[in-house]
């Protein structure tokens, strides 16, 4: 049995191939993941009439602070979904509290999000906002039995 090796050219041509394939996968991969982001929104209360120190809201108590001046913050809920951008999802952090958000790719690694606010029912805000990836966005919003309520979105 006489063995037919592969001539060079036809071999590097085919090797090429399989690298470029390789290359576009992995390019794909990569652009498919970028465009995969975790929304979470977490729903606070701002008062002046008291509060334990909650760790949940560590990352953006000081920010709460500056922004809005009340010296008490409390967790009262949140959540959170993993979608492909772009796509429009709804969030329930709690208390009547319904987020609308139409999310699409901003570019340097944000995401722009249309946000409605509805608070039981009815509709409390409507705005446009461009969220840093791992960076909270803090939107205001009605008042809420003695104080207001704040709502922290982040991307990641």
């Amino acid at each position: 049995m006489v063995k037919k090796k592969m001539d060079k050219p036809h071999h590097n041509t085919l090797l090429r191939f399989v690298t470029g394939i390789l290359l576009l996968v992995a390019t794909l991969t990569a652009e498919a993941q970028y465009n995969q982001v975790r929304l979470q929104a977490t729903l606070i209360l701002a008062n002046n009439e008291g509060a334990p120190l909650d760790y949940r809201l560590d990352k953006v108590e000081r920010s709460l602070r500056k922004i809005f001046g009340f010296k008490f913050y409390k967790f009262l809920g949140e959540d959170a979904t993993a979608i492909s951008l772009p796509s429009t999802l709804t969030l329930n952090p709690g208390h009547g509290c319904k987020l609308v958000i139409d999310a699409s790719d901003a570019g340097d690694g944000k995401v722009r999000a249309q946000v409605r606010w509805i608070q039981d029912s009815v509709e409390v805000l409507s705005t446009s906002v461009r969220v840093k990836r791992r960076a909270p966005t803090i939107l205001g919003g009605p008042a809420y039995g003695n104080g207001t309520l704040i709502l922290s979105l982040t991307a990641e």
